[in-house]
């Protein structure tokens, strides 16, 4: 029988849904403060600045380029330092990442703020340092060591969301694609505040109110999870709520018995339409 799950109104109200959506409007609003502070670098997904670090050799710009692989490095370490502190705590909570994150920004901040107006080849540090926070953002939620939703770099999740919208025009409920709809359309709306915002303050005070943003985020997780178990409340329902342990048991009928290929489990995987 299919899983009758919760709604899409219902979803928005549980906190274990509201946290990775808000990690993902936040990510999407310190790309922004990144972007306009740096004057184009990405600090949010790789593959960019990945292209933007060898390409830079072969059309005259080593400093680009170099920018763009500082970026990777510290996007790598950020994810590197997070993932080893939740080993050595033996626990995989979003506390520890959201910490690392706000350690990371804080850090950007203070640079930005005393250090860089001083020297103006400190001005990439900050972003720098706001990547590596962003690194350790994308470890908040895992499973079994490997990123069950991620945060911030989106690709695999905007072609999930065109598979799921196939198989939606093929039958499936729309729950097939939702759950990704609702992820990137976060991330969008995180990257839109921020650009709003640098319509009306320099980059380094977005980096500021970035800041300001995730300590607030960082903290009002911690409280609302202290009043619970000891263990990460996310973690408990992403299973079932997010789609790490999918269950595929909705398209039985749709297939007519006919074999499906394995698919990848898509987030927010419990919004079940209750009218499809």
């Amino acid at each position: 029988m299919p899983r009758s799950g919760i709604g899409i109104a219902e979803a928005f109200r549980n906190r274990d849904i509201r946290l990775p959506l808000t990690l993902t409007m936040l990510a999407g609003f310190v790309g922004a403060a990144a972007f306009t502070h740096s004057t184009g670098y990405f600090a949010t997904a790789m593959s960019g600045n990945a292209q933007r670090g060898i390409l830079g050799w072969f059309t005259g710009a080593p400093s680009m380029a170099a920018g763009a692989m500082a970026l990777t490095v510290m996007f790598l370490l950020g994810v590197i330092t997070s993932s080893v502190l939740q080993h050595r705590r033996s626990a995989r909570d979003a506390h520890i990442a959201m910490a690392v994150n706000t350690t990371g920004l804080i850090i950007a901040s203070v640079i930005d703020l005393w250090l860089s107006p001083h020297n103006p080849l400190l001005g990439l540090v900050p972003v720098l340092f706001a990547a590596f926070g962003l690194g350790a953002l994308n470890t908040a939620f895992s499973k079994n060591g490997e990123v069950s939703i991620p945060i911030s770099y989106l690709t695999g999740s905007v072609v999930k969301l065109g598979q799921g919208i196939a198989r939606h025009l093929h039958g499936s409920s729309r729950s097939e694609w939702a759950g990704y709809a609702i992820q990137y359309g976060s991330f969008l709306a995180g990257a839109t505040i921020g650009g709003l915002a640098s319509l009306a303050v320099s980059g380094s005070r977005m980096l500021y109110i970035a800041t300001a943003g995730s300590v607030l985020v960082a903290l009002f997780h911690y409280m609302s999870a202290s009043n619970g178990p000891r263990t990460n409340p996310v973690q408990a329902t992403v299973p079932t709520l997010l789609g790490t342990d999918r269950d595929h048991s909705h398209h039985d009928e749709l297939a007519s018995n006919t074999e499906r290929p394995n698919q990848d489990p898509s987030p927010l995987d419990g919004l079940r339409s209750r009218d499809v």
